[in-house]
């Protein structure tokens, strides 16, 4: 009889064993088969680093570095992630499904979503701390440094006059905009506010003739511009000409290519060229 007893409770200890594994089983499985994985960023600017993304009603929790990157597997289908920084940042955004593309824009109390390479671009001001060969890094009003990409489909201007990025100089004031591209600022649009060189309106020695050129003689272009009409561009070894962003002569350059000159206003209204920027042939030239 006691032998029986110790079987059946033996058996009895099993089973409610197995129940207690299965219910803990289900109790800290996943809540779901979504992934959620993009990058956190700070409107106008400023690092991300401390941002704590939450999924919430499942525990998942991270904190993202500088470079804002985060992710969640097991997530449900529907979920919605909680953004908090202890400086006032707390807001939430939710997602459907899996979504591994992702960026966050977070401005205080407000969150919004957008896939990658899609959507409004980001922007920021400041002033210029520092120009590489192909980047340009800003101090920008949120007290951060930012770094930017530059790359030939870049504009940089100020009202109707361009610039190379090797003009750009610290401590000028800029407006740039930028998209997120694999986790790096490229600038779309840098516009130039203040150049703190005493000639912010385009007055003084600067002249700028932006039309089509009607004839070439060596070095020396004749360009269409309105309103002024026709100008003479000189050009010499040190003039800077550029199309598509690739460097090129002042040979290669065309009868009826559209170009934006700018440089010193020499004698005789001769605009002796710092850079050319060639737009493309908008009129073939009759023969």
């Amino acid at each position: 009889m006691r032998a029986t007893n110790l079987i059946l409770m033996s058996i009895l200890s099993v089973a409610l064993l197995s129940g207690c594994r299965n219910q803990e089983t289900a109790l800290t499985g996943a809540y779901g088969r979504a992934v959620v994985a993009g990058q956190v960023v700070l409107q106008g600017g400023g690092n991300p680093a401390g941002v704590e993304v939450t999924v919430l009603g499942t525990g998942m929790q991270m904190e993202v570095g500088q470079d804002g990157r985060f992710a969640f597997s097991g997530v449900p289908e529907s979920a919605e992630l909680q953004f908090q920084r202890a400086d006032g940042i707390g807001s939430s955004l939710r997602v459907e499904g899996t979504s591994t593309n992702l960026v966050v824009e977070l401005a205080g109390t407000a969150a919004t979503g957008r896939r990658r390479g899609v959507g409004r671009t980001l922007q920021y001001e400041g002033l210029v701390r520092e120009v590489g060969t192909a980047t340009i890094k800003v101090y920008t009003s949120h007290k951060e440094e930012v770094e930017f990409a530059v790359d030939g489909s870049t504009m940089i201007r100020k009202g109707n006059r361009t610039f190379l990025l090797a003009d750009i100089q610290p401590d000028w004031r800029v407006h740039v905009k930028a998209e997120s591209k694999s986790g790096v600022l490229t600038a779309l649009e840098i516009k130039v506010q203040n150049t703190n060189d005493g000639d912010d309106d385009g007055d003084g020695p600067t002249m700028t003739a932006n039309g089509p050129v009607t004839q070439k003689n060596g070095s020396d272009l004749t360009v269409d511009s309105q309103p002024k009409g026709p100008v003479t561009v000189r050009t010499d070894a040190n003039t800077i000409i550029k199309k598509q962003g690739a460097r090129i002569t002042v040979d290669e350059i065309q009868v009826g290519d559209e170009i934006n000159a700018q440089g010193a206003r020499g004698a005789d209204d001769i605009l002796l060229a710092r850079q050319i920027e060639v737009r493309g042939n908008s009129k073939k030239p009759k023969r």
